[in-house]
């Protein structure tokens, strides 16, 4: 399977969604080889610095095969599909050819979105996106998946964004997205970037007093979802 993670705004949060899925998929026993097409290298980096931490403190850790990749990457990931279970693809905040060439044989596209005005506004960009990957007579459907919501329980972030898609659609401004928008919300922690830091997804990070436990199990089970919805059929 070709999973995409894409999205042509920047700071949307890709590569949170990368790693964290990566680690899981890898954890649940399925090969996978995680493709940076970001010209940053976040995934990679993530990638490198795990494997400084089970080379020199957690050997129980599993690791993450990755690469980077730039340019019209098709034909590479296709090889690469035939070695793989999965292929996870994390591509750079803007249309990119790289983008383009992933949306086009991806047999998932997961698009992380942040709630705000900018973030919709964006929408379509990544619509013409789509636009062009549906001319090749691919047409699959786009997962969005609120990300760095507020975690205040009074605020329903993904409320507000399904709102702004459903307007936008109804003006004719959405066309080629057909977005899924998941139950799934991944909120705003300080977790997600520690455990970035080191290389690890929030459920494999240690939890040696209260504090950390819960933050541990709040960000955990907000992945934990994600991961089921996407890849187990949709939360009720």
């Amino acid at each position: 399977m070709i999973i995409l993670i894409g999205n042509s705004k920047g700071g949307e949060g890709k590569s949170t969604i990368a790693t964290n899925l990566a680690a899981m998929l890898v954890n649940r026993g399925k090969d996978l080889l995680l493709i940076d097409a970001d010209p940053q290298r976040s995934s990679y980096m993530w990638t490198q610095a795990r494997n400084y931490l089970i080379e020199h403190s957690s050997p129980g850790t599993l690791p993450v095969s990755s690469v980077c990749m730039q340019g019209a990457i098709r034909p590479e990931v296709e090889l690469q599909a035939k070695k793989y279970e999965h292929i996870l693809i994390d591509t750079q905040g803007r249309a990119s050819v790289e983008l383009l060439s992933s949306a086009i044989i991806a047999d998932m596209i997961i698009m992380p979105v942040t709630c705000g005005v900018f973030s919709a506004w964006a929408l379509e960009d990544m619509d013409k996106v789509l636009e062009a990957s549906r001319a090749t007579g691919h047409n699959m459907p786009v997962n969005m998946v609120v990300n760095r919501a507020s975690t205040n329980a009074k605020v329903d972030d993904r409320k507000e964004f399904a709102e702004s898609v459903a307007e936008m659609t109804a003006a004719g401004k959405l066309n080629n997205l057909n977005p899924i928008i998941l139950s799934s919300t991944i909120k705003n922690r300080t977790i997600y970037r520690t455990a970035a830091s080191y290389g690890l997804a929030v459920e494999e990070m240690p939890d040696n007093n209260a504090k950390d436990k819960l933050a541990k199990s709040k960000a955990a089970q907000e992945f934990q979802q994600l991961y089921d919805e996407l890849f187990q059929g949709p939360v009720t």
